[in-house]
């Protein structure tokens, strides 16, 4: 009888443990990273923050380019490592400030002030662990109260990195 509960009691164990750590995969890992993104509407004070400590110089194109200094660099660190923490590998980081991703700019310009994935979708047909494709429905909330729906389609790149699942790279469609 004792052997008996101590097999059930290990099947139940197993189990448990493979339900668990089912969801704790890529595309769960990408989801929780593109809430936590689209989340940045919600931190217009923080991202105005930042940019103000920069040189803004137009150019002939009338595109405002940054001139960055150390007070801004340290700005856009904290700002990541508040918002995205241990979500981002370093060449992840990099890219996306690089790319202008994070923290995104364009949310200063904009009367959007939530942004809420209702539906993400990823492409399970292709063979790739790291690179998904992936397809968000987003509900946006305006600062006079109206919702508007926008659909946007791009490839995360999520990797194991000492144990650990983050993000390494963002594109959009």
């Amino acid at each position: 009888m004792r052997k008996v509960s101590i097999i059930l009691l290990l099947v139940f164990l197993a189990v448990f443990c493979v339900g668990c750590n089912s969801n704790k995969g890529p595309q769960a890992k990408a989801e929780k990273f593109l809430n936590a993104y689209y989340s940045q509407y919600e931190k217009k004070d923080e991202i105005e923050e930042i940019f103000e400590s920069g040189d803004l110089n137009g150019t002939d194109s009338d595109e405002l380019v940054i001139v960055s200094d150390g007070v801004q660099e340290q700005k856009i660190k904290d700002f990541i490592d508040r918002n995205f923490k241990d979500m981002l590998t370093e060449r992840g980081r990099d890219l996306l400030v690089s790319n202008r991703l994070i923290p995104k700019a364009d949310v200063l310009d904009s009367d959007i002030v939530k942004a809420t994935i209702v539906k993400v979708e990823f492409d399970t047909s292709e063979d790739d662990n790291e690179n998904l494709s992936f397809s968000l429905d987003i509900d946006y909330e305006h600062e006079d109260g109206s919702n508007t729906n926008s659909s946007e389609k791009g490839w995360i790149r999520v990797i194991d990195e000492e144990g650990t699942l983050k993000v390494d790279g963002l594109g959009f469609n």
